[in-house]
């Protein structure tokens, strides 16, 4: 059996905002041999990033501040830490709970020895054999009156990479720490910390989280002892695996297995490492989250800065069930700083609706970084789809090899991206709401909307390859007439804008069944203004060219001043979007294309 420590802490944690910050860095580790630690080259920016965590923790006056698994680099970052914490100018009544890369037994034994430090006696540095090293968590703790004592744990059930080994073994841990600190209101709040593969792990023939449950509630029977927090520290590259999900099911959903742990307002902490060094969309680590019981009184019916409540597509997994989720979106390098308040302390009434996070800001975490998706502010959804989208997309004509404009389009997509990349998130949902026919009152498809108070805003997390076509046939075609044109990047009140020849041309690319319905589309959207001359590009369902026949719903008509502009106003143009890509396809000089574009745009 795992054995349970408990340890009765002097530190009172707020009942109603609670603060952590959290690390989100790419660990570095060399693999090739036994104890897994950084690499050297990534040492030192490593210890700068810890400094600048510690600093964004200091000044938010976090309570935790989580690094995941092996994120603090041997004795030297531990040091670091240590120094921090013991400096007077570090907050009381907060706790810091570490991931450290693989120790070597004598390393172990010199932490373990370390005046202030507690190590459970099962796993004392005398039971690690010479060869043998050690993948731990440190828990630091500075108490109400300034005091400072840290627990190491070690790691219990080692992961494949760990127990495939070339010559020395992983040190298996038999015990845990179950801390016990109070709110507040002086209630008990009771956490405790497991790395990465002991959440899943078997033991004995038996769940080692389970078996870990069951020692705890065979310690505090007959009376009822809350979990409150569970953090788990993670260097996981499959962080939405069914069974790390379907684990936190079952941890909720059991309430009958182990009745004196209640665990119905318990927040699961799932701490991961990146998936890549810098902010954007990576398939591997990430999703860091928060994870709460199905009867947890959050709404999940939002689309909120930083983190998602409607998770199962972004996770492609159904298996939390009905839990509530808070996950973070960020999945590349960064420092989350979050806050929230605990199930059990919100308010049942109509008048304390909640979302899982009260804020939750991102930043980068290299402080030369300039990023839209690490600012140091919460990032709204639209800002980090457009900017993980921009990241993937392929350059016009990328293709084709021989195309003796690729060079110079792919100049102009970069100029291009860059101006989408900093629009703010009314801008970026305009010129998406411009890129594709909607019909009014009605809700998108496929959770693509979410109904709020009796309006429908967008549901990002929803959107799909439908919506990167939308963005991608932007880009391309703005990228097309930068190339021979100055233009301006604009969103609001359309897409872009052209000046020529003194006359100002809006330019609107937008997809929809057929090229009228675009153009009417657009009519309706975009209000009318004689001193400007609105272009609109469309592109039909069949991608097909604007014929003669098409461009004659575009007749120009004499305006009537007494009834304003209408369908047939001269002060709109319209154009085929696969008129302008064959076009493009076809010109062979920049000189070429503008003519071209300029007949095409009549500019």
């Amino acid at each position: 059996m795992v054995a349970l420590c408990k340890v009765e802490l002097s530190v009172l944690l707020p009942s109603n905002d609670m603060r952590l910050v959290m690390m989100q860095p790419y660990v570095d580790l060399n693999l090739q041999s036994e104890p897994f630690v950084w690499n050297d080259a990534e040492r030192d920016r490593q210890f700068e990033r810890i400094r600048r965590t510690l600093d964004i923790a200091k000044r938010s006056n976090a309570q935790f501040t989580l690094f995941p698994e092996y994120s603090i680099p041997g004795v030297r970052g531990v040091q670091l830490i240590d120094d921090e914490i013991n400096n007077v100018s570090w907050p009381t009544d907060s706790i810091v709970i570490a991931g450290v890369d693989g120790l070597t037994s004598g390393e172990y034994r010199q932490e373990c020895t370390l005046p202030g430090t507690s190590v459970d006696g099962r796993n004392d540095p005398a039971q690690v054999a010479e060869r043998e090293w050690v993948n731990c968590v440190i828990t630091w703790v500075k108490s109400s009156d300034g005091s400072v004592r840290k627990w190491i744990q070690p790691k219990i059930a080692p992961s494949w990479p760990e127990a495939a080994i070339v010559a020395n073994q992983m040190f298996r841990g038999e015990a845990v720490f179950l801390f016990t600190a109070k709110f507040a209101n002086q209630t008990d709040c009771q956490f405790m910390t497991l790395i990465c593969f002991d959440w899943i792990a078997n033991a004995n023939g038996k769940g080692l989280l389970w078996e870990i449950l069951q020692t705890a509630n065979d310690d505090s029977s007959p009376n009822k002892k809350d979990m409150n927090l569970l953090f788990v520290l993670q260097h996981n590259p499959k962080p939405n695996h069914h069974i790390f999900l379907e684990h936190a099911r079952r941890y909720f959903d059991e309430q009958n297995q182990y009745p004196f742990i209640p665990r119905k307002e318990c927040a699961i902490v799932f701490a991961n490492t990146a998936g890549g060094p810098k902010p954007g969309k990576h398939q591997t680590h990430g999703s860091s989250s928060i994870i709460f019981s199905r009867v947890a009184p959050y709404d999940s019916k939002a689309c909120p800065p930083s983190d998602a409540v409607i998770t199962d597509k972004l996770r492609n997994s159904k298996s939390l069930g009905e839990c509530k989720d808070a996950l973070l979106r960020e999945s590349g390098s960064c420092i989350h700083s979050i806050r929230l308040t605990l199930p059990q302390f919100i308010d049942l009434g109509p008048t304390n609706r909640a979302l899982p996070l009260t804020s939750a800001d991102v930043h980068p975490i290299d402080q030369e970084l300039d990023d839209p998706r690490a600012p140091g502010a919460p990032v709204p959804a639209i800002v980090k789809w457009l900017n993980d989208e921009v990241d993937l997309l392929p350059t016009l004509f990328g293709n084709e090899e021989n195309h003796p404009l690729k060079p110079t389009f792919s100049q102009s997509q970069s100029k291009v991206s860059a101006e989408l990349r900093v629009k703010n998130q009314n801008e970026l949902g305009t010129c998406m709401e411009l890129a594709a026919v909607r019909i009014p009152g009605k809700p998108m498809p496929g959770r693509k909307s979410i109904s709020v108070s009796g309006r429908e805003i967008q549901n990002i997390d929803y959107w799909d390859e439908v919506e990167s076509a939308y963005l991608k046939g932007i880009i391309h075609v703005l990228s097309i007439i930068a190339t021979c044109r100055p233009l301006t990047v604009t969103c609001l009140p359309c897409h872009a804008v052209v000046v020529s020849d003194n006359q100002i041309f809006d330019i609107i690319i937008v997809t929809g069944k057929s090229h009228k319905e675009c153009f009417e589309y657009i009519k309706s959207e975009v209000r009318s203004n004689g001193q400007r001359i609105r272009v609109v590009i469309s592109r039909d369902h069949d991608n097909t060219l604007v014929t003669d026949r098409d461009k004659s719903i575009t007749v120009v008509q004499q305006a009537n001043p007494e009834k304003g502009p209408n369908i047939y106003d001269p002060e709109w143009h319209y154009v085929g979007y696969q008129n302008i890509m064959s076009t493009s396809r076809s010109c062979q000089l920049v000189s070429e294309l503008d003519q071209q574009i300029k007949e095409l745009l009549k500019l």
